[in-house]
């Protein structure tokens, strides 16, 4: 099982598509950190996390003492590589990294990023790549699974096998 955690409803875009206009987030469960032992992966997404930097590391460090005793991944969900120092010591605390480019502007701040990412995160963390249809993404390394094409679908469905949780 998956949990995916809205670590926050704050995002500094305004996307036409995204899911999270689709929420009541009155109606959402909060997750229980205690309780991470019970999932196979949690998926921290928001908004935007990379906004509440210190709270997401927070987070990130109370789960993993939570389930010390119980292997679980823990999968950063992010638009933003911008702050390049904050964005590879969260990388480093994770055990995968789903980075989205929903925009061109997006690709600068990506390529830096991937071209600072060290040969020892690769390794042993998932990276994954969304592209959104339009945006040109340049040169992406081999390490990166990459997702082109990307558009919004409507009343975003939860894949199977996830549940929903705000922090």
């Amino acid at each position: 099982m998956k949990a995916r955690v809205l670590v926050t409803q704050t995002c500094n875009r305004s996307c036409e598509g995204c899911c999270n206009k689709q929420y009541d987030f009155s109606t959402i469960p909060k997750f229980n950190i205690v309780d991470a032992y019970r999932y196979e992966e949690i998926i921290l997404t928001g908004g935007e996390p990379m906004l509440y930097y210190y709270h997401l590391l927070d987070t990130i460090r109370s789960i993993r003492r939570e389930v010390t005793d119980f292997w679980c991944k823990i999968i950063l969900y992010t638009a933003e590589v911008r702050d390049i120092g904050r964005a590879l010591s969260v990388l480093m605390v994770v055990d995968g990294l789903t980075l989205t480019l929903h925009e061109q502007s997006d690709v600068e701040p990506f390529q830096d990023f991937q071209s600072r990412i060290l040969d020892s995160y690769t390794e042993t963390r998932s990276l994954r790549l969304n592209v959104f249809k339009g945006v040109n993404p340049g040169y992406i390394e081999p390490f990166w699974e990459v997702k082109r094409e990307i558009e919004w679908i409507e009343n975003c469905p939860l894949p199977q096998g996830e549940t929903l949780f705000m922090l």
